[in-house]
């Protein structure tokens, strides 16, 4: 965890101190420091031994010295209810009691907002006797769900940092200005019948946002929910109140939630509801089957934005550089302009629906593959299944047919390229007699109309792309590699079936590989450490 940023506003002292709780948000004007909005966080100095801490106990910290600081909002996505800080490091990270609610319903029936100190129907759902940490901000918002076995309470801050707080700049712009998609991405064009989705950034957004913002550019319950970040707030300080934001869950219906928190009593009865510190994953599928991004075209650092004014909007670029590796949090306004630099806070998988789905910038996609395989630790390879984790497994159906139909041959009339004619050319030469007396007809695949097809794209478990199935232009793009299968007959019969796949760049000639089969998955399995040398093959 020494790779954290050096954030000493969090430890007042050389004392241990751990994170209560997310309270409102402050606007220039409203608080001290800083020209863009800040957070304000509750904290309190640990009185037991960090490496004996399991457990969330009034015992544990002095509440009596609880001390209440700002911080950039740019910062939230970095920061957990419960993290434990000292000399301005994060120093641990418990999982107090972590928990997994499976198959829960997200929708206006099951879910209601609640102020965290207010009562309902004269009960306390987090009772000071039992958690006493968000006494200082008892009307922070937070969402009820109504569980099968109990209710589980969901601060909104934490909702806003889960769902939306993938980078600074995004969250700095949910906070200080109504919606508008502008200011999030350019262009967005969704097929609906490919559920492809693609984004062209807005200047100065990350691509790390990309997935965020894919869930709120298809979703109109995500767009509502990241909208209403700006307008709780902004109904909050017109009326001189203040700004505890609100949110809602960004999808509606069944979800996995896994979350650390707390076990808290209601009516008497032990364990009847759970507060989230913090959400570690969420099941519910993205509205689209694959994602690709156009970059910024401006750089962040140079922030003409009259309206967000010169503070370059991100967290990123608020730290001072320190000899000889740290980053530390500085009490003023980042630079205009300054290159931001990056921190990547670990926060594992948020959402595993994302790891069967291709996201990657156009110009790696804009290939002409159909077709995603996923290549996993042990090497094998299967289709990717798009779709809901416990629903869609329609690739596997068709992979599980019960025989393959016999190709067909097709017509001698059809245009083919130049690396089919040579691949066919070196096949029969290298077969005894020169292949005298043998016809090379090159075959479809079930259901196609052209023998020529494009390899599918093998990206591995983390989402990285295997070059083996590109072709590197001579401009330097990169587009998928063709392949045609060719049944090699003689006196009709079909004694030999081979696929050439063409070579890896210009001026590269094909490369050849005898097959039993023509389903592109097992083909791939075989050659894949073949196809990636450079001399031809059979």
């Amino acid at each position: 965890m020494s790779s954290a940023p050096n954030i000493s506003s969090l430890t007042p002292d050389s004392r241990p101190w751990r994170i209560d709780w997310f309270g409102d948000v402050g606007y220039p004007g409203s608080i001290p420091r800083y020209t863009q909005p800040s957070i304000r966080i509750s904290i309190s100095p640990i009185q037991t031994q960090i490496d004996t801490y399991p457990t969330f106990q009034l015992f544990d910290t002095d509440l009596s010295e609880q001390k209440d600081i700002w911080l950039p909002i740019g910062s939230l996505g970095m920061l957990q209810v419960g993290d434990i800080w000292q000399d301005g490091r994060l120093a641990a990270r418990p999982k107090y009691f972590p928990h997994t609610f499976k198959n829960l319903e997200i929708g206006p029936d099951t879910l209601v907002r609640i102020k965290a100190g207010l009562p309902i129907d004269g009960r306390y759902l987090l009772p000071f006797s039992e958690h006493p940490w968000h006494q200082k901000h008892t009307n922070a918002y937070c969402l009820a769900i109504s569980g099968p076995d109990c209710n589980i309470i969901i601060p909104c801050m934490e909702l806003i940092r889960f769902y939306f707080g993938s980078c600074s700049i995004l969250l700095h712009r949910l906070f200080t200005r109504p919606f508008e998609e502008e200011f999030l991405w350019r262009e967005k064009h969704y097929n609906p019948d490919q559920r492809h989705l693609h984004l062209k950034l807005a200047d100065g957004m990350p691509k790390y946002a990309v997935t965020d913002l894919a869930r709120i550019a298809t979703d109109n319950h995500a767009r509502e929910a990241a909208a209403s970040v700006y307008s709780s707030c902004l109904k909050a300080t017109t009326q001189k109140e203040l700004a505890y934001p609100h949110t809602l869950f960004p999808f509606r219906g069944k979800t996995t939630l896994q979350a650390n928190g707390m076990w808290l009593s209601f009516d008497g009865q032990p364990k009847q509801n759970f507060l989230v510190f913090s959400l570690r994953v969420c099941s519910h599928p993205f509205a689209f089957d694959s994602l690709t991004y156009d970059p910024c075209e401006r750089a962040t650092w140079r922030n003409n934005d009259k309206d967000s004014g010169n503070t370059g909007e991100a967290f990123a670029r608020n730290w001072k550089k320190q000899e000889p590796r740290e980053s530390v949090l500085s009490d003023t306004d980042p630079g205009a302009r300054k290159k931001p630099r990056h921190f990547f806070f670990d926060d594992s998988m948020r959402f595993p629906d994302l790891r069967r789905k291709p996201i990657r910038p156009r110009e790696i996609l804009a290939t002409g593959a159909k077709e995603i395989l996923m290549r996993h630790a042990d090497g094998t390879l299967e289709k990717a299944a798009f779709g809901e984790p416990e629903g869609s497994d329609e690739a596997r159906a068709i992979d599980s047919c019960l025989g393959e139909p016999p190709p067909q041959i097709a017509p001698p009339d059809q245009q083919l390229p130049e690396f089919v004619a040579l691949g066919i050319a070196i096949a029969k030469s290298q077969l005894p007699n020169f292949g005298h007396g043998i016809e090379a007809n090159p075959l479809l695949r079930f259901g196609e109309l052209d023998p020529v097809f494009t390899l599918p794209m093998i990206v591995d478990e983390d989402g990285v792309v295997d070059q083996v199935t590109m072709f590197t232009e001579v401009d330097g793009h990169l587009r998928a590699r063709r392949a045609c299968f060719v049944g090699l007959f003689n006196d009709g019969i079909e004694r030999r079936k081979v696929i050439l796949a063409e070579g890896a760049n210009f001026g590269m000639g094909p490369k050849i590989f005898e097959v039993k089969t023509m389903d592109i998955v097992t083909v791939l399995a075989g050659i894949r450490s073949e196809l990636a040398n450079l001399k031809t093959v059979l």
